[in-house]
């Protein structure tokens, strides 16, 4: 995940803010709007998660006034974690029938993925196809665990990760 934050220092008719994204620098789509202060002599501050990003990112804000015009800001490239130092991301955590995993993988590979209970029994495994970049995996029909504590481990050949979870 990436996140992005930036602020004004006044505005004046300001809508919206267009967050755009490319992975080459010259090609952008929209991924999301942020609503602006219309007129203001506070400034403020502004956030927006990009969740799908790639290794490496082209961002740049496309701001609208009320009357349609536009500006764009400076091009900023950001550079995601390699997988070494990059963090297994559970969410919904609790959770009670299905979790996404978050994680960046340097490399394209088959992955196992397994929950274990806190006693050492394997309850649940299952694979998945790793893409290079980050990438979010869904596991779902987990309403045959009992609520409790877990560890969810990820492992490929080139990759290991854990994160303890928690089932309402």
């Amino acid at each position: 995940m990436v996140s992005l934050q930036w602020k004004t220092s006044a505005e004046l008719n300001n809508d919206y803010f267009e967050v755009q994204w490319s992975k080459d620098a010259l090609n952008y789509e929209a991924i999301g709007t942020v609503s602006g202060n219309g007129t203001t002599l506070v400034g403020a501050d502004y956030s927006f998660d990009h969740y799908d990003a790639a290794a490496t990112n082209y961002y740049r804000l496309k701001q609208v006034d009320f009357d349609g015009t536009t500006d764009y800001s400076k091009t900023i490239t950001i550079s995601i974690n390699t997988e070494q130092n990059s963090e297994l991301e559970v969410f919904p955590n609790p959770f009670s029938t299905e979790l996404a995993l978050s994680l960046y993988s340097g490399h394209s590979d088959n992955a196992r993925i397994e929950i274990w209970n806190l006693q050492g029994s394997l309850v649940y495994e299952t694979t998945a196809s790793l893409i290079e970049g980050q990438q979010t995996i869904q596991i779902r029909d987990l309403d045959q665990l009992q609520s409790g504590r877990y560890i969810v481990r990820l492992t490929s050949g080139h990759l290991k990760k854990s994160a303890t979870i928690q089932k309402h």
